[in-house]
């Protein structure tokens, strides 16, 4: 006998199983397989005359296309309402360096900021969006480079921002009200 053999065929000896069994078995196997060809046959039917239907006619529409040709035009009115939002109701240039994002949630922090010359994953910005300013006091890490003009006493002044939304770390702010972003994704355009 070999390690994986079984003579257990599902039935017990003293079953009441008979061909009459096996035979509805069988009936009802065949039902079944009736069934999925009926239903696969209404499926092929119903795909391809509706494939039939597009194909005749000339104007398709923006679903049938997946594509909104006026969708670009519409993000960017929208992108232009939060950059007002997020800087007071002032638009001031059209580039940025960078739009910045929340690593824990991928929330929008920043359409407006300029990177950094030296230390490339650091930005500074005045306007953000979904941050808030923790009562704490913070340290700053040593490869943080602020402002210049920078004093001793405005490093003690740094407060600690947070993504709104999920509470990550992304930042320091200034007393200055400059925003230094470095725990931030970015999407360079």
């Amino acid at each position: 006998m070999s390690l994986f053999s079984c003579k257990y065929d599902g039935c017990s000896d003293d079953s009441s199983s008979t061909e009459e069994s096996d035979d509805n078995i069988v009936g009802d196997e065949n039902n079944f397989e009736e069934l999925m060809k009926h239903e696969l046959e209404s499926d092929i039917i119903s795909y391809s005359s509706n494939h039939f239907l597009l194909a005749s006619s000339e104007q398709l529409t923006n679903d049938d296309l997946l594509y909104d040709p006026e969708e670009d035009k519409i993000n960017e009115r929208f992108a232009k309402h939060l950059q007002k939002v997020s800087q007071n109701g002032q638009i001031f240039e059209d580039t940025t360096d960078a739009i910045l994002n929340c690593p824990g949630c991928m929330s929008l922090l920043s359409l407006n900021c300029q990177r950094h010359s030296k230390y490339r994953t650091q930005y500074r910005t005045m306007f953000t969006l979904n941050c808030k300013v923790a009562d704490e006091k913070t340290q700053v890490p040593a490869a943080i480079d602020l402002s210049q003009g920078t004093s001793s006493a405005d490093i003690e002044d740094l407060k600690k921002v947070v993504c709104e939304i999920c509470n990550t770390p992304v930042g320091v702010l200034e007393s200055n009200g400059v925003y230094h972003l470095f725990n931030v994704l970015a999407s360079h355009g």
